[in-house]
């Protein structure tokens, strides 16, 4: 457990969010990472709302859990995702956005950014 918190779960939160949140709480056995109260970082903000036609000013999550299959890291067989992650009470704040290019933000790449939506 003390690996997966100091070397792996740690840096990754700490690049991400801001310091003070609660955790995270790590049981190696069912290969489980829990974290609470997570504010995202605003150099991460931007960096998400690079392509998008709007700005993320801020942003929250109340619970995150990141579960992994060890099975399913070992095999690509078994028909299971390796790794889940769920996520309780996201809240982002948008703002106007300074998009520079416009042409970049055509209606044919509008699905792409906002996952595959359909126009109709």
């Amino acid at each position: 457990a003390g690996f997966i918190l100091n070397y792996l779960a740690k840096p990754i939160l700490l690049e991400h969010f801001e310091p003070g949140f609660s955790g995270p709480k790590v049981s190696t056995m069912q290969g489980r990472v829990e974290v609470e109260d997570l504010t995202f970082k605003k150099s991460f903000l931007e960096e998400l709302s690079n392509d998008l036609p709007a700005n993320i000013k801020a942003g929250h999550i109340d619970k995150l859990v990141a579960t992994v299959n060890y099975g399913a890291l070992i095999s690509s067989r078994n028909g299971k995702d390796p790794i889940q992650i769920d996520m309780a009470n996201v809240r982002l704040i948008l703002g106007s956005s300074d998009y520079k290019d416009s042409k970049k933000m055509t209606i044919k790449k509008m699905p792409e950014v906002l996952g595959h939506i359909p126009l109709d």
